[in-house]
């Protein structure tokens, strides 16, 4: 092997430390969970924990019955406007048409309301001065 492919497999110094530190740190979390006594599943034989599970089932039971109807009576909601816009829909299309002749007949009279002028500060001042100009000549 030259030293150009010795080169070439070698990595970073960095990512090498890196890779180093990584290690040692799961063997050593390794030697600790393997030093920890291992804890046995608690059984419990407290009777107010046995009461408090009773009745977090029962709670439990009573939200998903309640979610059960909220979720039917909106499937229910649903359906029922998809009939309304149905029958709406369907009115439309069944009205019908008024005949040409009527909407001929009838003319429409356009009109076009003329927009006031304003007048600007600057015109006013204007107009102003020259009224005074006037009245001293």
């Amino acid at each position: 092997m030259s030293n150009e492919e010795k080169n070439e497999n070698r990595i970073p110094r960095w990512k090498y430390r890196k890779q180093r530190k990584i290690e040692k740190r799961r063997q050593k979390r390794k030697k600790i969970a393997e030093s920890r006594p291992e804890v046995a599943p608690m059984e419990s034989e407290d009777p107010h924990y046995e009461a408090s599970k009773l009745l977090w089932e029962k709670r439990e039971e009573t939200h998903k019955l309640i979610e059960l109807a909220r979720l039917k009576t909106q499937e229910k909601e649903k359906r029922a406007k998809e009939a309304a816009e149905k029958k709406w829909r369907d009115t439309l299309l069944n009205i019908p048409l008024i005949s040409p002749t009527i909407s001929q007949e009838k003319k429409i009279v356009k009109t076009f309301v003329q927009p006031t002028l304003k007048k600007t500060y600057r015109e006013r001042f204007y107009e102003q001065k020259m009224s005074k100009d006037s009245k001293q000549l």
